[in-house]
């Protein structure tokens, strides 16, 4: 049966009628990256969602990741983190992680229950490579041998919040 839903996203069967666009986001995904840009409530969340579901029939891994409350790069790696640690090739990850460059910044990490309930805290976030850290997590998925699907939801909100913080810095941070 099918819920009539209005104004939050919809999942399983109550995701109906979006077929076409489904197959095209796939076709496209074989060659490209696909960023999602339209106005609030049209489905981009929910569309995420079926993408999520249907990647196994696609021969490949999925996360999906909202960063809508993350106002600093450690909030995101978190939310990230987390949504790793409920994946199940998160072993695969982990040993991949453990090898890679962020295995440094990791070390730096007064609290780290990492790939169950991620705990983060840095004595000194402003001093870490964000971007080194994001290409070690993108090695790490690469380095699993599976083909991954890594959807963030409500980016630009995260973007906005680091200019809000400064905007000299915020600038600087998302270029």
């Amino acid at each position: 049966m099918i819920h009539n839903t209005v104004g939050k996203p919809v999942q399983g069967d109550d995701f109906f009628d979006r077929k076409r666009e489904v197959a095209e986001i796939w076709s496209r995904l074989e060659t490209d990256d696909i960023l999602l840009l339209a106005p609030r409530r049209v489905g981009k969340t929910s569309l995420m969602y079926r993408l999520n579901d249907t990647a196994g029939e696609q021969n490949m891994q999925a996360i999906y990741v909202s960063v809508a409350d993350a106002t600093t790069e450690l909030a995101f790696a978190k939310k990230l983190l987390d949504a790793l640690a409920d994946h199940p090739s998160k072993e695969k990850v982990l040993q991949a992680l453990k090898k890679s460059p962020i295995a440094k910044a990791l070390s730096r990490i007064r609290k780290v229950g990492l790939f169950s309930s991620v705990e983060l805290e840095l004595q000194d976030a402003a001093a870490v490579d964000w971007p080194a850290i994001g290409e070690a997590i993108i090695g790490a998925l690469s380095a699993t041998g599976f083909r991954w699907l890594l959807m963030v939801d409500e980016l630009p909100i995260f973007v906005l919040a680091l200019l809000r913080v400064d905007q000299t810095a915020g600038r600087a941070r998302i270029s």
